[in-house]
C-alpha cells in the first residue's frame, strides 16, 4: 500500500498547490528551455506520467481492502446484509471498475426466501479520484448471472425499498426508508427475475439483457427475455430516482410490451411507487396470438389446444392494485364482435373474485 499513499500525498499535494504554484510561469520557462521542436516530446511525457501515474498506484492498491468497504456500506446504506462470497478484482482502465463474484443480498424479514438476490458477478463502475481518498463512488452497474426476487413484505411495501441501516457498528438501525443510490447506468445480462405481484400471482422472466440508463427526466428501460417462456421485449421509461426514492405519488410509467406478436401499451401513474400500488393506467393492447396470451397468464406452459380466433383490439382504465384492480372504460373489438364495459378484480377469503357489467352490441358465435 505504499506506492498508494506515496500517490494520494502527492494528489494532494497538487490540489493544495493550484493556486499558489505560477503554472503560466513554469509553462513558458519549459518552452524556452525545451524549444518548439521538442515540445511535443514534453507534452507526450506529461501524459504519460499523467495517464501512467493512476494506473501504476492503482496496481499497488490491495482489492480485498474494498471487500469489507463494499460490505458495510452497504449494510449502512440499505440495512441489508450483502456478503461477498467470491473473488474480487480490480478492473484497470480510464474508467476503472470493481469486479465481485459471488455476491449475495439479504431479503426483507418473512420474504418467500432469505436472500433478494444471489449473483455471479457484480461489476462496480468507480470514480477514480474518490477511489484514492477510500470512499466508493458508483458511475455504473452491471449484472450477470443473477437470481433476483422482487415482492411485497407484510407492511405493503416492496423488497425494492431499503431501510436505512447504522451510521456505526454500535447504531440501531435508522429504519429511514431509501431507494437505490444514484447511478448513470445499471445493466442485467443472463438474470432470472422473479415477481411476486398482483393477487400473489408468480411471474418469472428471463432476462436475456437489459438496461436502466439515467436521464434528466427519468429512467429509460430496455428488456430482452423471455416471460413465462414466452419471448419478449419491453421498451419505454419510468420517472427519476430521486423522485422513487422520495415515494413521490403519480410516479410516471410509459412501457411497451410485445410477446408472442401482441402488443400492450400503458401510460400512466404509479401512485404508490413503493408498493407498486395505486396504479392509474390508460392501456392499448393488440392480440393476435391467444397461445400466447394464455401461456403469459398461466403457468407458463402453452395450452394444447389454441383456439383459432381473430385479432382482438381494445383499449382501457386500470386502477387500483394488488388487492383491488378496476378495468374501467373497457373497449374490445373481435372480428364483428364488440365488448365494453367495467371489470372489478379482486380477492375474497383467499379467492380471485371478479364483478362488474359488460355490453355487448354484437357476439359472434
Amino acid at each position: 500500500m505504499r506506492g498508494a499513499t506515496l500517490g494520494r500525498g502527492l494528489l494532494a499535494l497538487i490540489l493544495r498547490s493550484h493556486g499558489a504554484i505560477p503554472w503560466r510561469r513554469i509553462g513558458l520557462l519549459i518552452l524556452r528551455r525545451v524549444g518548439s521542436r521538442n515540445l511535443w516530446l514534453t507534452v507526450a511525457g506529461l501524459l504519460v506520467f499523467v495517464v501512467g501515474t493512476p494506473i501504476v498506484i492503482l496496481k499497488t492498491v490491495d482489492v480485498e481492502h474494498y471487500r469489507g468497504l463494499i460490505e458495510d456500506q452497504s449494510k449502512a446504506m440499505f440495512g441489508r446484509r450483502l456478503t461477498i462470497e467470491g473473488g474480487i478484482e480490480l478492473e484497470l482502465s480510464f474508467s476503472p471498475a470493481i469486479a465481485v463474484r459471488d455476491v449475495v443480498l439479504e431479503n426483507i424479514d418473512g420474504g418467500s426466501r432469505p436472500e433478494m438476490a444471489r449473483i455471479g458477478e457484480l461489476a462496480i463502475g468507480v470514480r477514480l479520484l474518490p477511489l484514492f481518498l477510500g470512499r466508493l463512488r458508483m458511475t455504473h452497474l452491471e449484472i450477470r448471472d443473477a437470481d433476483l426476487i422482487l415482492e411485497t413484505g407484510a407492511d405493503g411495501l416492496g423488497n425494492w425499498v431499503f431501510a436505512r441501516g447504522a451510521e456505526s457498528p454500535g447504531d440501531k438501525p435508522s429504519g429511514e426508508r431509501v431507494g437505490l443510490p444514484a447511478i448513470d447506468r445499471v445493466a442485467l445480462v443472463d438474470t432470472t427475475l422473479t415477481y411476486l405481484g398482483l393477487f400473489g400471482q408468480r411471474r418469472v422472466l428471463e432476462i436475456d439483457e437489459a438496461t436502466l440508463q439515467s436521464t434528466e427526466s427519468g429512467i429509460d428501460v430496455a428488456v430482452v427475455g423471455a416471460l413465462q417462456g414466452v419471448k419478449v421485449r419491453v421498451g419505454g421509461g419510468v420517472g427519476t430516482l430521486t423522485a422513487l426514492q422520495d415515494r413521490v405519488a403519480d410516479w410516471p410509467m410509459t412501457m411497451t410490451l410485445r410477446a408472442g406478436g401482441n402488443r400492450v401499451d400503458i401510460a400512466g401513474t404509479v401512485g404508490d411507487p413503493w408498493a407498486f400500488d395505486d396504479l392509474d393506467m390508460d392501456v392499448s393492447a393488440r392480440i393476435v396470438s391467444f397461445a400466447a396470451l394464455a401461456t403469459l397468464g398461466g403457468d407458463g406452459r402453452a395450452p394444447e389446444h389454441a383456439p383459432d380466433l381473430p385479432e382482438l383490439r381494445a383499449t382501457a382504465k386500470i386502477t387500483g392494485g394488488a388487492r383491488s384492480l378496476r378495468i374501467a372504460s373497457l373497449r374490445a373489438r373481435m372480428g364483428v364482435s364488440d365488448l365494453s364495459g367495467d371489470i372489478r378484480v379482486g380477492r375474497v377469503d383467499g379467492k380471485q373474485t371478479l364483478t362488474g357489467t359488460l355490453l355487448a352490441e354484437r357476439i359472434a358465435l
